[in-house]
């Protein structure tokens, strides 16, 4: 795994400890409504069961969590997708100011992105089989602008 991609997971890892919070928005909660078969198909994601993972209410926010495919921390093919509604706007700002690119890694099996959108930062960690890697960054960028659309 890549330095920026260890870096984005442990980001990620802290992101979801610390929680999600509120706003005005559409977003339901149902963090397995947000993506469809022939999406996940196109970063080569052929499991396609998701599962929800318990939402973490806390003072610092709320933390929506699902994992479609192995839902286990490693294996593939895996896409876990976490939201996380900061009750601190700061949160937002903190996270716009240090947001990392979005990248493959693992000879273009892996990819992380962490964005925000509205009211919400937004984490996508994709693990493909190792016989399916991705020929480009791009269905990845537009799962996760996907993603963002569903959120407003």
């Amino acid at each position: 795994m890549r330095k920026g991609a260890v870096v984005a997971a442990a980001l990620v890892s802290t992101l979801l400890v610390v929680g999600q919070a509120g706003a005005n928005s559409s977003f339901s909660g149902n963090v397995c409504s947000l993506l469809t078969k022939p999406q996940l198909a196109s970063v080569h994601v052929t499991v396609t069961t998701c599962h929800p993972h318990a939402t973490v209410n806390n003072s610092e926010g709320t933390v929506y969590d699902a994992v479609w495919g192995v839902d286990k921390p490693t294996g593939a093919p895996r896409l876990n997708l976490g939201i996380m509604k900061p009750a601190n706007a700061a949160m937002l700002t903190l996270m716009k100011s240090h947001a990392l690119k979005p990248d493959l890694a693992n000879g273009k099996t892996a990819a992380n992105d962490q964005f925000v959108d509205g009211n919400y930062i937004v984490t996508l960690n994709l693990q493909t089989p190792t016989n399916m890697p991705l020929g480009s960054i791009a269905p990845f960028l537009a799962l996760a602008k996907a993603v963002g659309s569903e959120l407003k």
